[in-house]
This record gives C-alpha cells, sequence and structure tokens, in this order.
C-alpha cells in the first residue's frame, strides 16, 4: 500500500527494464559513507541513504566509490558525485575524460555538509568547527565552467526551519529553508510537478565568466523573494545558531541551487593525464556535448532530510516529507535516457478527483457562503453583546462580578440566539455536502444496477438474433 500512488510508475519501470537485457551501470562517488556495505543483520544500523540507494538499484546497477578508487568501472552510464573532496588524481582523470566524452553527471556540491560533521564524530548541528573536508572541493567542476559559492550559504528568513538554539530553546534557521513551486522550474519535467524542495546551507550555482560562451546553465530550483540573502559558511558552521539570522543579509537576487549545465567543456588536465596512465587517448575538450545537472547541497538527498519512518499494519515503511528524492531520482532517470519515467513519477498520488463532483461542492459552497458569512457575522454580534452586558454589570474596582436577575435573563436570551446560530451554521454545513451525497448515493445505486441491466440486455438481444428466421 505505501507504493500505490505510484503504481503507474512502477508498470512503466517494469516494461523499461525487461526491453534491456541488463541494467545500465551508475557509479556513485563520494567522500561521505554513503552506503552502509557491512552485511545485513538485526542489529545492523542503516546507512544514510538506504532509501535512495535502494530506489536506484530498481533502475541501476549501482557500483560505489570511495574518493581513493583509480578508475571508473567500464560501461558506466551516468556518475554521481555526492559531496566531492580530495578525489585522487587517477579518479578525477577519469571522471574528466568521461564527461569529455559526453558523459552525464549528477553532482551534488556542499559548502557546509551536516553528515560530513556527523561522520566526522562531531555532531551535525555542533557549534565546534569541523576539520577541513565539510565543504566540497569546487575546483574539478570549476575548471569545468561550473562554479558552486562555498564561503557563503544561501538563507531565507521566511521559510526557514526552526531548530534548537544553545540553550534548548527553538530559534529561527535561515540556512535551512525550503522551496516551493515559485522557485521551481516550470517548463522542466524534472520541477514542474514538484512542490516542496527542502535544503540545508546550499551554495549558489553560477558559470565561470570564461565559460559562459560554450555552456548553457538551465535553472531548475533557485531562491528569490524580499526575505531571502546569504550569510557566510563560517558563521553557519561555527555557531552559535542565534548569530545566523542576525547575520543573514537580505539583498532579493535569485540564487540558483539546482541547475541543468550542457554543453562543450574543457579538460580539468591542460596538460594531459597524470603519471601513472598510459594507453590512453587524452581528450582536452568534449568530443559531443556533455551534460551534469549540479546542486548546491548535498544533506538534501540523503534519508533523515527526504523520508521519515513510520509504522503501517506492523511494517516500518519510509514517507517521503519533500520531493528531494523525487527529484534525485528523476534528474538521474533523466541522465540515463529514462526521460519516460520522470513526468510519471512526479505525478505523485493516483487520487484523480471527478469533476462533477468538484463543480458540484463549488456551486454548493457559493449558494450557501452568503448565508454562512451572514450566521458567523450575526454570532459574532450576539457573542460581543454577551461580553458587553457581562462587563456592564460588574462593579468598578471589585473582584467579583455582580448579575442581578434583570441582566442574567438578558443574558440567557442571547446564549439562546447564539446556540440557535450555531445549529444554523451546522445545518448548512450539512447542506454543504447533500449533493455530493446525494450523487455518490444515485452512483452507489447505478452501480449496482447496471452491470444486471447491462448483461439483461445482451441476452435479450442475444435470444432475438437466435429466434430470427435463416435465410436458406
Amino acid at each position: 500500500p505505501s507504493r500505490e500512488k505510484f503504481l503507474e510508475y512502477d508498470i512503466s519501470k517494469l516494461i523499461a527494464n525487461t526491453s534491456r537485457l541488463e541494467k545500465p551501470k551508475l557509479t556513485l562517488i563520494s567522500t561521505l559513507a554513503i552506503a552502509n556495505n557491512l552485511p545485513q543483520g538485526p542489529q545492523q544500523q542503516p546507512g544514510p541513504a538506504d532509501v535512495l540507494l535502494g530506489e536506484l538499484a530498481q533502475t541501476y546497477e549501482v557500483v560505489t566509490l570511495s574518493n581513493q578508487a583509480t578508475e571508473l568501472p567500464k560501461d558506466t552510464r551516468v556518475v554521481m558525485l555526492i559531496h566531492p573532496h580530495h578525489l585522487s588524481d587517477k579518479l578525477a582523470y577519469e571522471v574528466d575524460q568521461f564527461l569529455m566524452n559526453g558523459g552525464n553527471l549528477f553532482v551534488a556540491m556542499d559548502p557546509l555538509s551536516r553528515l560530513q560533521k556527523y561522520q566526522q564524530g562531531a555532531g551535525p548541528f555542533s557549534v565546534v568547527p569541523a576539520a577541513a573536508g565539510a565543504s566540497s572541493d569546487p575546483a574539478l567542476l570549476r575548471v569545468w565552467g561550473v562554479n558552486v559559492e562555498t564561503s557563503n550559504v544561501a538563507a531565507d528568513l521566511e521559510k526557514c526551519v526552526n531548530i534548537r538554539g544553545s540553550r534548548g530553546q527553538p530559534i529561527q534557521y535561515p540556512a535551512a529553508f525550503s522551496v516551493g513551486p515559485e522557485g521551481l522550474a516550470a517548463d522542466s519535467p524534472l520541477t514542474a510537478d514538484l512542490s516542496e524542495i527542502a535544503f540545508m546551507e546550499a551554495g549558489e550555482i553560477s558559470l565561470t565568466e570564461e565559460a559562459r560562451d560554450r555552456l548553457k546553465l538551465t535553472p531548475l530550483i533557485f531562491l528569490k523573494g524580499n526575505n531571502t540573502g546569504s550569510v557566510s559558511t563560517a558563521v553557519a558552521n561555527a555557531g552559535p545558531f542565534e548569530r545566523v539570522a542576525p547575520e543573514t543579509k537580505p539583498d532579493t537576487r535569485r540564487r540558483i541551487l539546482a541547475a541543468d549545465v550542457t554543453g562543450n567543456f574543457t579538460s580539468a588536465f591542460a596538460a594531459g593525464a597524470p603519471a601513472g596512465i598510459t594507453n590512453t587517448h587524452h581528450l582536452k575538450s568534449s568530443i559531443k556535448p556533455g551534460r551534469i545537472l549540479v546542486v548546491g547541497d548535498s544533506d538534501f538527498l540523503v534519508d533523515p532530510f527526504t523520508v521519515r519512518q513510520r509504522e503501517l499494519n506492523g511494517q516500518s515503511v519510509f514517507e517521503e516529507i519533500n520531493d528531494n528524492l523525487k527529484f534525485v531520482l528523476s534528474s538521474l532517470e533523466t541522465l540515463g535516457g529514462h526521460n519516460e519515467l520522470v513526468t510519471l513519477r512526479a505525478k505523485g498520488s493516483s487520487l484523480r478527483p471527478f469533476k462533477v463532483v468538484v463543480a458540484i461542492e463549488r456551486e454548493a459552497q457559493r449558494r450557501y457562503q452568503s448565508k454562512l458569512d451572514a450566521i458567523e457575522k450575526s454570532l459574532e454580534e450576539t457573542n460581543n453583546r454577551i461580553n458587553e452586558i457581562s462587563r456592564r454589570s460588574g462593579v468598578a474596582n471589585a473582584k467579583t462580578l455582580v448579575i442581578t436577575p434583570e441582566v442574567q435573563k438578558e443574558i440567557d436570551q442571547f446564549q439562546k440566539q447564539a446556540e440557535k446560530l450555531v445549529e444554523e451554521r451546522r445545518a448548512i454545513r450539512r447542506g454543504l455536502s447533500e449533493e455530493v451525497n446525494t450523487l455518490g448515493r444515485w452512483l452507489q445505486i447505478l452501480n449496482l444496477l447496471i452491470g444486471p441491466a447491462l448483461a439483461g440486455l445482451a441476452g435479450f438481444i442475444y435470444h432475438l438474433v437466435r429466434r430470427r428466421p435463416q435465410v436458406s
């Protein structure tokens, strides 16, 4: 039941998978311990991205590499870089040449990885400065022509979340926020049907000056508003958290947080292959256009930021808390050539309201709304009148309220009037749904009758045909 809303998507994916002899290969490279490769057992702690990896495994053969690996697996279709830094020279060169050959990359950079801080032994929200590595290394991406700001993080003073301050009190934290439909590209199948993407200390994305003539950057997710701006990564990292809101500088400038970058890339290895790599034909630039989907945050895709676990019929199920997971999976499906699955995944719930029912509800609401408004106004006036009488009958500077029998009688009359108005309001609200309920009852009756009626009609026609004289 937890996948009911994905029924159409799952069927289409099954058809797509059965049409291939083998799954395409996705190579995931991360400095973070994303995958839990230990044998599963009753005491096994879940990995930070088990849900994400489980979903990816339905479409891809997922191969995970550390940042010190030396080569990409053969037949890699998509490379996924999560919070990359300190890649070995050989691995960086392999990824570089993969891109020059027209390969597709998904890159999640991060000015401040909370998961990195947690895995370093500090709490993810500790105010102790983390060791080097909480920020992704933007050098490789920058040489390709794409810049992700790491010295400042985007902030939203209006749509931010509350976290616990240094004294345990809830405080607003502008560097953690959600982007709604107004910040999601309406003309991209990756974001057009999404509702909310949540970020934690995301960096702004742009093209470098020299790459603007050869690369095209299409914004997918962006932050803009009267209360949006940025704050220093150092402040967000060192704390205390109470400092972040006062240090946030609103400027209303649009900040791109996720982008689709396409075009002809230039190799980061201008001098050729690094030492130790032989028998390779070095490409100084793209031989065909490549593509990078880049996001200025890596925490946004791990399970604690995308799903919550709950019990359903005695089983543990995961429930999405935003559209982060949909966006990541749709992006990777697009890069892997599964464009037909993207719009299906984004559809979400299979609930489809009946147009007639919606029209009836709107018409009933329109007819009864004026009556409801009048009753609400009368009820408010009656309650105000009761309060006024009660105040008027009080004794000045007295601690008790003295109400005469005459005043009490007047109050009782108004209270009865208020009760009558409440009952009228309740009756009108029942009337709002009566027409829909009536339609539902008629549909149930028709549903019960139409089957036998059609069967009877078919039998009658068959009987007439059988009795028709045969032409010799």
